[in-house]
């Protein structure tokens, strides 16, 4: 493959890591200005470190109510601490990818936290569902081979869209 006269040309996989090393590797600034952070998160290596804290910390703890059936609290089920996680590790694993094979894309945005309000009231509606089908008839959360059928389904997806 030839290189052009574009300064962001590389001839192969040689070059890349050569540019990489050249390049401060705590910036999370992306290289073409298509790529540009929209703003609203501050595109720092502080703000890419709290955010990624606090991802962990949210799979942490919806890990543990998932491996543990839930807490003593009646919202608090294994469902509830599934979901949680399993909403985290995609969010961390989209800005893992981008950070460890798109470096020149990556940025704060890429944790896919800011797609829109579109976005936020769908998973308000969802949690808000959940809650009020949790408190009213309960008995709607106790079929446990349904449970298992929208974890797997949520696991498959939620891998499919982080490997592409």
């Amino acid at each position: 493959m030839q290189a052009s006269s574009n300064s962001t040309s590389v001839e192969g996989p040689e070059d890349v890591l050569r540019q990489r090393s050249q390049q401060n590797s705590l910036e999370t600034k992306p290289i073409e200005a298509v790529h540009k952070p929209h703003g609203r998160i501050p595109n720092s290596p502080l703000a890419a470190s709290t955010i990624s804290f606090i991802l962990g910390s949210l799979f942490s703890l919806g890990a543990s109510m998932y491996l543990y059936g839930g807490f003593r609290y009646w919202w608090s089920t294994y469902q509830l601490g599934f979901f949680l996680a399993s909403w985290a590790a995609f969010h961390w694993g989209e800005f893992a990818v981008t950070a460890g094979w798109n470096r020149e894309k990556c940025s704060v945005d890429s944790f896919l936290l800011d797609n829109g309000m579109m976005y936020h009231v769908a998973h308000s509606v969802a949690l808000a569902e959940y809650l009020v089908t949790l408190w009213l008839k309960p008995q709607f959360k106790t079929h446990a081979y349904v449970s298992g059928i929208g974890e797997g389904i949520n696991s498959s997806c939620n891998i499919s869209l982080t490997a592409f």
